[in-house]
C-alpha cells in the first residue's frame, strides 16, 4: 500500500498571520474532546500555506475546507528532552459552499448552513521510532511517509485502547493512522499550546508490495 499523509479541515478562519513567505491560518473546528485526558482540549489547527497570494484572500470569518499534509520536527529542550513540533502545510484550500448550493441554484452561496465541521488525519507509513510508557496507556508513533517531494516525519499519540493496540508495533512494520489534530494546554504548564496529531485508530498493515 502506497504511503498516505493527509489532513482534511473544514471549519471557519479565526485568526491569520501573514508574512513574505506564508500565510498561517487558524481554523476553529468541532473536533470533540481527548477522550478522558487530563488535558484541556480545543481544537484549532494552524495551518501554514506558502501561496501567500491564493491564502492571502480569505479573512477571518470565512468558512473554508483544507487539504494538505503534516510535518513533525524534534526540538531539543534545555531539560534534554525533545519537543515534537507539528506543521501543518496546506495544499488546497476553498471556501465551503452552503448545504443547498450542490442542489438548487440558491443565493447567497457563502452563506447559511453549512456541512458539519471536519478534523481528519489520515497517515500510511512507516514505524521510525516507537514509545511506550511503563504502564502501557500511552504510545508515541513517529512514521515515515514518502511522498513525490521527500519524506515526511509523522508523530502520532495515542493513550489507553489504542495506546494497547501500538504495543504490538515495532520499528519497520507498515502501520494506518487515522485521529484528528488537538491543541493541547497542561493545567499545571505556562506554556503556550502546541498542536498534536491525537490517534483514534491505528492497524498494522500487511506490505504487499515487500513480498511480491
Amino acid at each position: 500500500m502506497k504511503d498516505i499523509n493527509r489532513v482534511m479541515l473544514t471549519g471557519t478562519i479565526v485568526g491569520m498571520r501573514s508574512t513574505t513567505k506564508s500565510v498561517d491560518m487558524f481554523i476553529a473546528t468541532d473536533g470533540g474532546s481527548a477522550r478522558g485526558r487530563k488535558e484541556m482540549t480545543s481544537s484549532f489547527p494552524s495551518v501554514s500555506f506558502s501561496n501567500t497570494k491564493e491564502a492571502g484572500s480569505f479573512k477571518v470569518g470565512d468558512r473554508v475546507s483544507i487539504q494538505g499534509h503534516i510535518h513533525c520536527r524534534l526540538i531539543p529542550t534545555e531539560e534534554g528532552k525533545r519537543l515534537h513540533i507539528l506543521t501543518i502545510q496546506g495544499d488546497v484550500i476553498k471556501r465551503t459552499k452552503r448545504m443547498l448550493a450542490e442542489y438548487v441554484d440558491v443565493e447567497p452561496v457563502y452563506e447559511g448552513g453549512f456541512p458539519d465541521d471536519k478534523n481528519l488525519v489520515v497517515a500510511v507509513g512507516t514505524v521510525e521510532r516507537l514509545y511506550i510508557s511503563p504502564n502501557g496507556q500511552y504510545a508515541a508513533v513517529t512514521l515515515t511517509a514518502e511522498r513525490k517531494s521527500g519524506k515526511d516525519y509523522i508523530t502520532a499519540f495515542a493513550f489507553r485502547r489504542q495506546a494497547e493496540a501500538a504495543k504490538d508495533l515495532k520499528e519497520g512494520d507498515k502501520v494506518a493512522i487515522a485521529g484528528a489534530i488537538r491543541n493541547i494546554t497542561s493545567k499545571n504548564s505556562d506554556s503556550r499550546d502546541r498542536q498534536s496529531f491525537l490517534i483514534l485508530d491505528i492497524a498494522k498493515l500487511e506490505d504487499k508490495d515487500s513480498e511480491d
